[in-house]
């Protein structure tokens, strides 16, 4: 019962920070366009870049949160098979080569998911929409 307890306030923590990250990536966009649009420069509105940014951020802090949880998971999945066999790392390993290499699976996909969630997303600045009134040839 404490662990699901241990599990719930976690994942609380996990989306008001991911909140918190999103506000804060989507107010940099939002001044990087500020920027921009008194330069001059065509932007696709303050608004749709702090959305992006808010979007971004907070999907990359959810992301990497998941991914820190998943890690924490599988050292304690390998202490807990230790301590059930009572065998020394090195006898578990040559005993049970199998789940080693299950484990060493998920580790190495864990750090795939590490980079992908690390790899910065391109911001995109769409134009403005505009109407055209012109009638399409049929």
């Amino acid at each position: 019962m404490e662990r699901q307890f241990d599990n719930i306030v976690e994942g609380i923590f996990d989306r008001l920070k991911a909140k918190a990250a999103g506000a804060v990536g989507g107010a940099k966009n939002a001044v990087g366009a500020l920027g921009q649009a008194a330069m001059g420069k065509k932007t696709g509105g303050i608004k749709q870049a702090f959305q992006q940014g808010q979007q971004s951020s907070q999907t990359n802090s959810l992301a990497t949160g998941k991914i820190a949880n998943l890690e924490k998971q599988i050292t304690t999945l390998k202490n807990d098979l230790l301590k059930l066999t009572g065998l020394s790392e090195q006898d578990f390993n040559s005993t049970f080569p199998d789940t080693i290499k299950f484990v060493d699976n998920i580790i190495v996909n864990i750090q795939a998911m590490k980079g992908i969630a690390n790899k910065p997303q391109a911001q995109t600045q769409q134009e403005p929409e505009t109407n055209n009134t012109q009638s399409q040839p049929a």
